[in-house]
């Protein structure tokens, strides 16, 4: 467990996003895949030691956004308890002027038994740490003399200003998130979650904004409602549905369903591969490619916005590969030793 905790303390990591010039909040086609994004709840939500997950997003040929996360029970309560801890650091970088979006956050949930079996459990998670914002590149480098309204290169003085050589280096922000879940194992081959967080319990000022007299906008707090089921038709086949509802302020919300089927076709190798389709009420359709392998998961999905959205991002759609493992580290077993008495 020391060990275990100390990988916890020291991992850096970056989970994926998107974002507008106001920070905007994470999304990611395969949200599923990146569980800390979506509620803290899901902190050690698994059986293993401890749980790695990573994807890499292109969005339009413009935003480029790796990530990775980890997360691990640390501790036993009672006889079907147990707190778990997780670490994430988000990153993404975009635009010529190398804008720069960061998030550091620490996880903890606690997971509690509602039945005597460990069928049925209630999960609460939070979560703590900052948001950072920076433009790496001197603006007068990109446009000479530029009065641009380019929000960029116009934000007010909520920011920390430049410095003598033009770059931006912005204060950080701080973010506390909270998250409550239910998961269920209804039979053997049907296991439920559905769960709510509340993103944004204290609400800072943006020290990013489209203003350009002041940066004293604060940051809409967010709901996020998701729910998955996995359910296994027969030994072979399986159904993955899934949602997520995003409700942020006034500024819009957003809604995605998603339906994946999954096929074993190697029970001695537990190899199934997984298909289906997304639809996000923003963004449009996304196709969804994956495959179970032992411990691992792996996804891969394609956004195809719809015409509305192509016109105004160039390129097309965004690409995510992603990657999650669950690591099982085990205990040598104590072998009392055994005395041989030759008298005997």
């Amino acid at each position: 467990m020391k060990l275990l905790r100390r990988i916890v303390l020291f991992l850096v990591a970056t989970l994926v996003t998107t974002y507008t010039l106001t920070a905007q909040d994470l999304h990611k086609s395969y949200f599923n895949m990146m569980p800390l994004s979506i509620n803290p709840a899901y902190a050690g939500d698994f059986e293993g030691s401890f749980r790695i997950s990573g994807m890499y997003k292109d969005q339009s040929a413009t935003w480029k956004t790796p990530s990775l996360s980890i997360d691990v029970p640390i501790i036993m309560v009672r006889k079907r308890d147990w707190l778990s801890a997780g670490i994430s650091i988000d990153a993404d970088f975009a635009g010529d002027l190398s804008y720069g979006f960061t998030r550091s956050m620490i996880s903890a949930s606690y997971h509690l038994s509602l039945d005597k079996k460990g069928l049925n459990y209630f999960v609460v998670g939070a979560q703590f740490g900052s948001d950072n914002f920076k433009i790496a590149r001197n603006p007068q480098d990109i446009i000479a003399g530029s009065n641009s309204q380019d929000p960029v290169l116009n934000f007010g003085g909520g920011g920390t200003g430049g410095n003598q050589n033009g770059r931006q280096d912005l204060q950080n922000a701080r973010v506390t998130n909270f998250g409550v879940m239910y998961r269920s194992q209804v039979d053997k081959n049907t296991l439920i979650n559905i769960g709510a967080s509340y993103l944004y319990l204290i609400r800072q000022r943006n020290q990013v904004t489209q203003s350009t007299s002041t940066g004293t906008d604060k940051r809409p707090s967010e709901i996020v409602v998701h729910g998955l089921m996995d359910r296994n038709i027969d030994k072979k086949l399986s159904i993955h549905p899934s949602f997520l509802a995003r409700v942020k302020g006034k500024e819009g919300s957003e809604i995605m369903v998603q339906a994946l089927a999954g096929y074993l076709i190697r029970p001695d190798l537990a190899l199934r591969i997984k298909g289906g389709l997304g639809y996000d009420l923003n963004n449009g359709p996304a196709l969804l490619l994956g495959a179970d392998y032992g411990e691992w998961k792996f996804g891969m999905s394609f956004e195809m916005p719809v015409s509305g959205i192509s016109a105004a991002v160039p390129s097309f759609g965004g690409f995510e590969i992603s990657a999650q493992k669950i690591i099982n580290i085990y205990k040598k077993p104590a072998v009392d030793p055994t005395i041989c008495c030759p008298d005997l």
